[in-house]
């Protein structure tokens, strides 16, 4: 063993010669991206937006490629989860509204993300004050996005509490609400579709 340990580093190196897909690899075809994108913005209404997620570096296929491909094909918003993505696409020269898809209510990170011309996802009257206190002191308007809670209930407006509070929300001068939405739990499965699902359920809620 000791003779082993003392040989280890002598030992020739073949990691360069290693092929590194001989297990798994991804190919992602910036081509395609854009096809599906375009096919897709093509079932929409001409003054729909199309805003393409991209979070968890664009579901493991490369942010940047993914980005610029979908922006290609005619998506006009992007999606992220967390600021540091966001910024990380500003990085990249990406100029689209990016969308701040989870929470933020610190003031030092709604402040980072005015910066960085992002778009907060917010879901409380506080840090809509939070943000026209921001917009106040710049000069300009802040821009967010307002989620209603009709049965994720992760983040957003209570549902039923909601049209009070957005009769306040309007009366602030420095931000601008550039959307209002909700997440579907269960979009995804089978019955979906069905009057009775939750998704249809959620979709009631968040019509009236």
């Amino acid at each position: 063993m000791n003779n082993r340990n003392n040989n280890f580093d002598t030992l020739p190196s073949f990691e360069g010669e290693i092929d590194p897909t001989q297990r798994a690899w991804i190919e992602v075809s910036g081509k395609a991206i854009e096809a599906n994108v375009r096919h897709l913005r093509s079932k929409l209404k001409n003054n729909c937006e199309f805003m393409a997620v991209v979070k968890a570096d664009g579901y493991g296929h490369d942010a940047k490629v993914v980005s610029e491909n979908a922006i290609k094909g005619g998506a006009s918003q992007l999606g992220v989860a967390t600021l540091k993505e966001g910024i990380k696409l500003r990085s990249f020269g990406i100029s689209v509204p990016i969308l701040i898809l989870g929470n933020l209510y610190a003031k030092k990170d709604l402040l980072i993300c005015f910066k960085n011309d992002l778009i907060p996802t917010v879901s409380t009257f506080r840090e809509c004050l939070i943000c026209n206190n921001i917009g106040k002191s710049n000069n300009f308007k802040f821009s967010l996005h307002l989620k209603i809670d009709t049965g994720m209930s992760r983040l957003g407006f209570e549902c039923n509490h909601f049209v009070q509070q957005f009769n306040n929300i309007k009366s602030l001068e420095n931000i601008a609400v550039k959307g209002i939405y909700s997440h579907l739990a269960c979009a995804d499965e089978k019955n979906a579709l069905n009057p009775k699902s939750g998704t249809q359920l959620q979709r009631e809620k968040f019509q009236e």
